[in-house]
Parts: structure tokens; C-alpha cells; sequence
């Protein structure tokens, strides 16, 4: 079976990412100013409708059922933040569109230094596969959710499928773009040491010169080195689009929460208020999927650092000579932990499942209080 590079393995996605103005592996910016005049146009677009949105007259509105006060500011809120995190993203990853190309870069050589010193294969295949195979569930998942919303809103008397509504399933569209192409270097970075921790458990094994299993340990720890300042580089590439991207899926939970509530606080027992409140459901359910794959995803390649330190222990007994070395790599491994950020200001783990949790609470429990208050006096 011929060899496939790690740029072939994403391939499939160049097309997508092309449409929604992202960068590629296999586009020379250079000579492609098409692309570019491209690119420029989708960043103006989403500026423009955020204005209009704001600023203009016949202020866009996401739902039809705004109540007016508290609930024109959650609507606004809701459609000022995809426009923002659209504008972010696009404007992060054009900066940035000749750095994507430098990742791959990196990872060519890391692979090289697999095959030629420790002699494993990199098995990007497999590692395809797997990429078409979240794909498919991602689009499967996302077009059952819009199927269901459209569904349940042709159903309902006052339908509130606007034109915003579609500007903003457009916006998301890109965004999930960017969280996939986020999500294909953290798989990338993860599959790396997955393989390191399988060297560490096959060294266990050898019983031959010592000098041998030191020699295989620098270039392990070469290679986590290597694969640490992979991180810190998408952490630089990737940091601020995930800021407004995990933001605005914090404030769209927040926004459907609220709506849910006000649909139940009137519940009158009719069809109506049932599909509405499911509309709300299901509009929040792509933003949690976004959330919680990106933090379980995070939170397994942090854990193969762990994994890591548990088979440099483990050695201590077969290799006596090393534990002078096998320290200062446990020390290093303490001390240089990969781990993902959004431009510094929160990781990205399952402890964020629990901050966005409990951020979605506090402020229901505001939003909720203000919209009765407002009540009580009207």
C-alpha cells in the first residue's frame, strides 16, 4: 500500500475550508489572488451584516417572539456574538494562512524522526479514516439538528425562519469549520503520543545494553519536545478564534436556556409553545456538541502526558543506569505539560464543561430574575 502523507490525509477537507474562506495545506497564497479577493469579500460580508444588525433601522432578529426589553437583548446579544466569533475566525486564519502550511511542516519531521530512529510507521490511513469517519458524524449530526428545527418550525403559526436565521446558520457553518480544522491538530498531535507511549511500554522489554534504551530515550524526549512546541504553535494559531467561538457557544446555551424558560414560564398547554421551546433545544445542541468534543478531545491528549510519566516510572526498575535521566524527563514532563488554550485566557479541558455549566446557570438565574422583575412592574 503506497505511502500517504499527513497533507493527503486531510485532503478531503481542502474544499470545504476553501469555501468557508479557511486556510488549506495545498494553496500557494502567493499566486492565488483570486482566493484572496475571496477571502476579503466573506470578511466584509459578516462586518456588514453585523452593522446593519446593530445599527440599522429594521434590526435584525433571530427570533420572531422577542418580548421586548430583556429579550430584545438577548436577541441582540445572540446575533452580535456568531458575527463576531465569524469575524474573529476569518480574520485569525488569513492572518495566519501561511502558518497552517508550517504546522504540517513540523509534523512531516516528527514523522521522519519516527521512521528513521525508532523505526515506526505513521499510519496516516488510518489516522484518514478516522478524520472522514468524525466528519460524517459531525455533518450527520448537524444536518439532523437544522432538519428538525425546520420541522418543527413550519409546524408552528408564527414561523420564525427568517433570513437573519439562515445568516446565522451560515455563520455557525464556518465557525464548525474552524473547530474541525482545530479539532484535525489535536488528533494529529494525539496520535504522536500515543505512539511515544507505546515505545516507553515496548522498551520495558529490551534487556540488552543500556547505552541502546538511553539512546532511544533522547529521542523520545526529543520528540515531546517537538510535539510540545506543535501545541504552543496552534495554540498561537488557534487562540482567539476559540475565544469568541467558545464564547458564543456559551452565549447561544445561555439564549436558548432563557427562551426555553420564558416558553414554559407561558405554557398555556398548546402545540405552539411545545415546538417553539423544542426549536430553542435543538438550536442549542450543535453549540453543546461543539463544546463537549472539543473538551473530551483535549482532555485525552492531556492525558498521554500522564501516560508518559507512568512508563518513564515503570522503566526505573529494568534500566537502574538511566534514573538519573529518567528524572530530569519526569521533571520535565511535570513542568512542560501540553495543554490547550484559548489565547491564554481558559484550557481547554473537561474543567471547562463545568465552567460553561455553571456559567449557564448564574446567568439564567439573572436573566430569569430580571425578566420577572420586569414583570412585576409592567
Amino acid at each position: 500500500m503506497p505511502y500517504m502523507d499527513i497533507s493527503e490525509s486531510i485532503d478531503f477537507m481542502r474544499r470545504p475550508l476553501q469555501i468557508g474562506a479557511l486556510p488549506s495545506t495545498k494553496v500557494d497564497y502567493k499566486k492565488s489572488n483570486l482566493l484572496e479577493y475571496y477571502i476579503f469579500c466573506t470578511l466584509f460580508a459578516p462586518i456588514a451584516i453585523l452593522f446593519y444588525g446593530v445599527f440599522g433601522k429594521n434590526r435584525l432578529q433571530l427570533t420572531a417572539s422577542a418580548i421586548g426589553g430583556i429579550g430584545d437583548l438577548i436577541d441582540l446579544l445572540q446575533f452580535t456574538g456568531i458575527r463576531l466569533a465569524h469575524i474573529v475566525t476569518l480574520l485569525e486564519a488569513f492572518l495566519h494562512r501561511r502558518k497552517i502550511s508550517a504546522f504540517f511542516i513540523r509534523v512531516r519531521e516528527i514523522d521522519d524522526i519516527f521512521e528513521r530512529s525508532l523505526n515506526v510507521d505513521i499510519d496516516n490511513r488510518c489516522f484518514n479514516k478516522q478524520l472522514i469517519r468524525r466528519a460524517i458524524k459531525m455533518i450527520s449530526a448537524y444536518v439532523c439538528v437544522q432538519i428538525l428545527v425546520v420541522s418543527t418550525e413550519s409546524f408552528s403559526e408564527h414561523n420564525s425562519l427568517s433570513i437573519c436565521f439562515i445568516l446565522y446558520m451560515l455563520s455557525f457553518c464556518v465557525t464548525m469549520l474552524r473547530y474541525f480544522q482545530f479539532t484535525i491538530c489535536i488528533m494529529i498531535i494525539r496520535e504522536r503520543l500515543k505512539k511515544l507511549v507505546l515505545i516507553l511500554d515496548e522498551q520495558k522489554l529490551y534487556e540488552d545494553v543500556h547505552i541502546i534504551d538511553l539512546t532511544r530515550l533522547h529521542i523520545i524526549r526529543d520528540l515531546y519536545n517537538r510535539l510540545w512546541e506543535l501545541t504552543a504553535h496552534v495554540n498561537r494559531n488557534f487562540g482567539f478564534s476559540l475565544l469568541t467561538n467558545v464564547g458564543n457557544d456559551l452565549l447561544a446555551i445561555i439564549s436558548n436556556s432563557y427562551w426555553i424558560f420564558i416558553k414554559f414560564n407561558n405554557y398555556s398547554n398548546t402545540m405552539e409553545q411545545l415546538l417553539q421551546s423544542t426549536s430553542n433545544a435543538l438550536l442549542s445542541l450543535p453549540h453543546m456538541f461543539n463544546v463537549l468534543s472539543l473538551a473530551l478531545l483535549c482532555e485525552e491528549t492531556l492525558q498521554k502526558t500522564t501516560e508518559i510519566a507512568y512508563g518513564l516510572d515503570n522503566m526505573e526498575t529494568c534500566m537502574p543506569n538511566n534514573h538519573q535521566y529518567n528524572i530530569v524527563f519526569s521533571l520535565q514532563l511535570l513542568h512542560q505539560k501540553i495543554t490547550f488554550s484559548a489565547a491564554g485566557s481558559f484550557n481547554i479541558n473537561c474543567g471547562l464543561l463545568y465552567s460553561i455549566a455553571g456559567a449557564t446557570t448564574t446567568y439564567l438565574i439573572i436573566l430569569i430574575q430580571f425578566q420577572m422583575s420586569g414583570d412585576r412592574f409592567t
